[in-house]
């Protein structure tokens, strides 16, 4: 059985620019890498909603 990959995505910095608390302009290639990985049924989460 394959098992569902997660992958936790920090928004400032990784995503978009850093410009807290602004939202910074899309980095280069994020949203077109997030959606392939999305493609390939990986489990993707923002970092900040997952607690240990």
């Amino acid at each position: 059985m394959i098992k569902q990959l997660t992958i936790a995505i920090d928004f400032d910095g990784t995503i978009v620019e850093h410009q807290y608390p602004e939202i910074g302009k899309e980095l280069p290639f994020a949203t077109h890498t997030i959606k392939a990985l999305h493609k390939f049924n990986t489990s993707l989460k923002n970092q900040a909603a997952i607690v240990p």
